[in-house]
């Protein structure tokens, strides 16, 4: 009776392991449409990071409509916030979720909705002491941290 049971028990497992597995990955719930950004370097090397996104919502029933985002940031080394489309109701450095500025909408979007929005901030410590002499500072720039 114990070599039946063993028997069948391996034979269960084994078809578990050969049965085929379906997996689902989650669906986007939105997705970013334009992303650009301008960076001016400043007399004192922080740069001045002037951004234009457009965020298109594809799914609102789930997780409600699009209320607010966080834009990943090089650093912490942020100043001068500034809401430059009227749209944006509330802007803050977000640490929470690493460097990140929050953006607080005026009003909820729903699905196919696309909500456009542009902000600034000053950035410092993004320069490279690549080079020995004074006159010159580089930087280098990957958005989407």
């Amino acid at each position: 009776m114990t070599k039946k049971m063993i028997f069948a028990l391996l034979f269960a497992l084994l078809l578990l392991f050969l049965l085929p597995v379906t997996a689902s990955a989650a669906s986007p719930t939105d997705e970013i449409l334009v992303y650009d950004i301008t960076a001016e370097p400043e007399s004192d090397a922080s740069v001045r990071l002037t951004y234009h996104i457009e965020w298109k919502v594809l799914e609102s029933d789930k997780l409600g409509p699009l209320e607010w985002v966080t834009v990943g940031i090089p650093n912490g080394n942020c100043s001068d916030l500034e809401a430059l489309s009227g749209n944006i109701d509330d802007i803050s450095f977000d640490s929470s979720s690493g460097y990140a500025v929050r953006i607080d909408f005026d009003r909820k979007y729903y699905k196919d909705d696309v909500v456009s929005f542009d902000f600034s901030l000053l950035q410092d410590h993004l320069y490279d002491n690549m080079y020995p002499t004074d006159s010159q500072a580089t930087f280098s720039f990957t958005p989407g941290w």
